[in-house]
């Protein structure tokens, strides 16, 4: 049986809500836990489900999930509409699992956690469009924010719309983002972590000659002097014709003031803190610092525009250390040499196979036929009391008595008003 587990955004409450899903038409119950599974989720095209540990990782192409908008039998007015009302799907995030039928929550499988694009509302269904949440790590590694060409520390016209940069570790020779002429002191200004906090520079260079002196706040820098903020990551150097400016310099630094090279700390914030496109909690902390503790520091430069995505640099961490990375079933960002271990569980949902669109829906109280079939039987008293009944042989009357008839009335409107494709069936005994 498919399990899926929905957790949203209460609007009214503001806080989370999770609400939980099975298969009709029995539906799931977990005895260890009163928790209800409304048994909403329809079947899209069958769950024959391919799980297994081959291919590494959790491999899902699932694009939407089915849920029956309309009430639940025996179970008064509770409504899909109901149990939603109020939240906000997409952007959050529903996780599929397998369990046996009779058996506890805690044995169930996981097979995947998909994130919801968004929701189409039809009168008797709700279709989630949902992508595996591996797609996700094709955001850009420095993050989302871009400058907006304004001046100052927004940078001039020409960064406008491009994407703040980024360094991570100890750069030796960085050229870090020219943002102009600060309009408040007059000097040239520098940006190499995109407003983060860093561990700052430790040497600048105009033309590849180094600056001797570094002066502090509310100094001004003059000709052959910088000055730093370390909280925002920026530079600025006095003179005019400065040349080409490069700068020793230590990166984005972690809440405690230290600076990020590790590989496996690398990888996480990359993941979670710069992108934004995991939180904290999804990363495998202990396969992290497994790989801090075999590596060696890193240094990452993503200068200006530049779109590289967090998949990417994720690859060139795993070719450094000889490792790889990928997400389990349960969502878990994680890292480790060959893949995920054997005992990972992973499974692939084939899209137009596994997932195509709600199954037909043939039975429903408050949804009228387009046609009703009738099937009614010969009338066996008036059978008895013909004399050709007696002629005809056991074998002949056994069928007849047997026989079903069919007679089918189908309603000429009935495609407008009754959108759901629908047969009534009646049987009776009397013709």
């Amino acid at each position: 049986m498919i399990l899926a587990r929905l957790t949203c955004w209460h609007s009214a409450t503001a806080a989370r809500r999770v609400v939980l899903f099975s298969q009709p038409p029995k539906g799931y119950r977990d005895r260890s836990d009163p928790a209800p599974w409304w048994a909403l989720l329809l079947p899209s095209g069958g769950w024959t489900l391919s799980a297994g540990t081959e291919g590494g990782g959790t491999r899902v192409d699932v694009t939407q999930l089915v849920l029956d908008a309309r009430p639940l039998p025996n179970s008064g007015a509770v409504r899909l509409a109901a149990l939603l009302a109020g939240c906000k799907l997409p952007g959050w995030w529903v996780e599929l699992f397998e369990v046996e039928e009779g058996r506890p929550f805690s044995e169930a499988r996981a097979l995947a956690r998909l994130t919801v694009d968004g929701v189409d509302r039809e009168r008797y269904r709700w279709t989630l469009r949902v992508r595996a949440q591996e797609a996700d790590l094709d955001a850009r590694a420095a993050g989302p924010g871009a400058y907006a060409g304004t001046g100052g520390l927004e940078g001039p016209a020409s960064l406008e719309g491009k994407g703040r940069e980024l360094l991570i570790g100890r750069h030796r020779h960085v050229a870090p983002t020219y943002l102009g002429r600060d309009p408040v002191n007059g000097c040239h200004l520098y940006s190499a972590t995109g407003g983060r906090a860093m561990g700052g520079y430790t040497a600048v260079r105009s033309r590849g000659r180094r600056l001797g002196t570094e002066v502090t706040a509310p100094a001004v820098p003059t000709a052959g002097q910088w000055r730093q903020d370390k909280t925002r990551g920026l530079l600025w150097v006095g003179g005019e014709d400065l040349g080409d400016v490069t700068a020793a310099a230590a990166g984005v630094t972690a809440a405690d003031g230290h600076v990020i090279e590790l590989p496996g700390e690398v990888a996480a914030y990359l993941a979670t803190t710069a992108s934004g496109v995991l939180p904290a909690e999804r990363v495998d902390g202990v396969a992290a610092a497994a790989l801090d503790a075999a590596g060696h520091p890193l240094v990452i430069w993503l200068d200006a525009g530049d779109d590289t995505g967090v998949r990417v640099v994720l690859d060139e961490i795993g070719t450094a250390t000889r490792s790889d990375w990928y997400i389990g079933p349960t969502g878990l960002l994680t890292f480790g040499p060959g893949g995920p271990p054997s005992g990972v569980s992973t499974t692939t949902l084939r899209a137009g196979k596994d997932f195509v669109g709600a199954a037909p829906v043939t039975t429903s109280e408050d949804i009228p036929p387009r046609r009703v079939k009738v099937r009614y039987a010969h009338n066996a008293a008036a059978l008895s009391d013909s004399d050709m009944v007696e002629d005809i042989p056991d074998a002949e009357r056994d069928d007849i008595s047997t026989e079903w008839l069919e007679v089918v009335d189908e309603d000429p409107d009935g495609g407008a008003a009754c959108p759901v494709d629908k047969t009534d069936t009646v049987e009776t005994v009397h013709a």
